[in-house]
């Protein structure tokens, strides 16, 4: 038997998944979540877990529920002090040993067929780009208040963005299309993003581009988990409308800052790739316009070479260039 053939067969008797779990002073939502978990249609996952220094009930609720599902979770426990989230899931990252790996969010709630639905669809996804390519699959969402009474039953609807559309690396380099708590990526993308460095904008904006960069992502147009918004949202959802974005544009200064840090954003991807290849020339130009003129960055938006979705979008960044 070849080795193709005896990891198709391991995939097949075992595609187990490790959910990663960074946890701050969650108490409020966190049951509800863990509730969810347990009632995934797919049952053979492990959720690694770690707190992130919490002041409230976190930890107890985490290490109750450690007790009553020893065979479900692992927590992780060290001397690291306050890391953030980025820092955290690189942590966590090191315990994932399972062939397929999820993120979650400790505020929101999973669709009963969140694991089973992106799982059928990641390995449909592998059998077409092959093996050791690293594969992303992600979903859309229902946004929902912190009752889970429905805002919105799409939040790519509520943005305006249509993520199957946003997939070239010259729009995913400007614009973050994916949101983490629905996303299921395989082993060779584990290990080819993790892991995240410091200079990424948020983890699943480089979990996206190192899986456009290097190999395949995968869009959900069902929505599988429930997008809880309440006051303590780290970034949430924001409606999106023309007023907005142009309130949005008369911080210029917060704007251009945002628009330099996926410059060098780029620069770190550029990194991964080979300098041979096309990909790289894109990126490279990309993290080049750091030290351009405003006047260079201008014509790269204006031109179309990189762009944003959404016609506002894209004058909005223009115009801050």
């Amino acid at each position: 038997m070849s080795h193709t053939d005896t990891m198709k067969m391991t995939r097949e008797l075992k595609p187990q998944i490790d959910i990663l779990l960074p946890t701050y002073n969650g108490e409020r939502y966190l049951e509800c979540l863990l509730e969810s978990l347990l009632a995934q249609s797919f049952r053979d996952w492990r959720l690694i877990i770690r707190d992130d220094c919490s002041t409230d009930c976190t930890p107890a609720i985490l290490e109750s529920f450690a007790v009553t599902h020893p065979e479900k979770v692992f927590l992780v426990r060290d001397a690291e002090g306050r890391l953030g989230v980025k820092k955290s899931l690189n942590v966590m990252a090191q315990h994932a040993t399972a062939n397929y790996v999820a993120l979650c969010d400790q505020d929101d709630v999973w669709l009963p067929a969140r694991l089973e639905h992106s799982l059928q669809e990641l390995r449909l996804e592998e059998d077409v780009a092959g093996e050791g390519v690293p594969v992303l699959v992600h979903s859309d969402l229902q946004v929902v208040d912190q009752n889970l009474l429905e805002i919105s039953a799409s939040f790519w609807s509520f943005q305006r963005i249509e993520p199957a559309a946003m997939k070239a690396l010259n729009v995913a380099l400007t614009q973050n299309f994916v949101t983490g708590c629905t996303t299921l990526f395989n082993w060779p993308l584990l290990k080819k993003a993790f892991p995240c460095p410091q200079d990424a904008v948020v983890h699943d904006w480089w979990l996206a581009l190192v899986a456009i960069a290097h190999g395949r992502v995968k869009t959900i147009s069902a929505p599988l988990v429930q997008y809880r918004q309440h006051s303590e949202n780290q970034i949430g959802a924001k409606e999106f409308s023309v007023g907005h974005w142009f309130s949005k544009a008369k911080d210029f200064q917060k704007m251009k800052a945002d628009l330099f840090r996926t410059f060098t954003q780029a620069d770190a991807l550029a990194a991964t790739l080979n300098p041979a290849t096309e990909a790289f020339q894109l990126v490279a130009s990309y993290a080049s316009l750091r030290t351009g003129s405003a006047m260079k960055r201008k014509l790269a938006f204006s031109s179309g070479r990189y762009r944003k979705h959404g016609f506002a979008r894209r004058v909005a960044t223009i115009f801050v260039c």
